[in-house]
């Protein structure tokens, strides 16, 4: 979906520029298993009437496994997203502005979706959890450990450490 921003800019009058609608993201991404489409509010504004600040409000739904149990987890993720729209090819001169992206505009519009679809790749939190207190599979023998005790023995030390357990510490340091 690309949005065309000409009469917003050539109207000196105007200051605020607003959209909203969806993005497709199901199927976007091989590793995680979204729910249909992105919403997204959209709000550009006119800064000395020569910048143009791009503020995107994202608000999407993903499925993925725990990184502990493996179970299926859907989270709902809202992301805000910054940036500096620009007419010209992206410069050396905006590496002085280290806060804040810059989106390049062609003939005055942009692929909103694209930019959502790179903006949720950043966003989505590294480690997903079924819950905090998730007690992952058993490395042996693999049981959900959530749902009660395996019989495996968890005492059993690695042998490259097994120097130290004869290790005395002196108390009075």
């Amino acid at each position: 979906m690309y949005i065309n921003i000409s009469e917003f800019i050539q109207n000196e009058n105007e200051l605020i520029y607003k959209d909203s609608g969806t993005c497709d993201i199901s199927g976007a991404f091989p590793d995680q298993d979204f729910s249909g489409s992105a919403s997204f509010d959209v709000l550009i504004s006119k800064v000395d009437n020569k910048e143009l600040i791009l503020d995107l409000d994202i608000d999407y739904t993903y499925t993925k496994p725990c990184d502990r149990c493996l179970k299926k987890v859907e989270n709902t993720e809202n992301t805000k997203y910054q940036a500096k729209l620009s007419n010209t090819e992206y410069k050396d001169d905006y590496d002085e502005i280290e806060d804040i992206d810059v989106v390049s505009l062609y003939q005055n519009e942009f692929d909103v979706c694209k930019l959502i679809n790179d903006v949720i790749v950043v966003s989505i939190p590294m480690k997903t959890l079924c819950e905090e207190s998730c007690a992952g599979l058993c490395p042996k023998c693999g049981k959900d450990l959530n749902k009660g005790e395996c019989n495996c023995d968890t005492d059993v030390i690695d042998e490259r450490f097994s120097v130290l357990k004869d290790f005395k510490i002196d108390e009075e340091v």
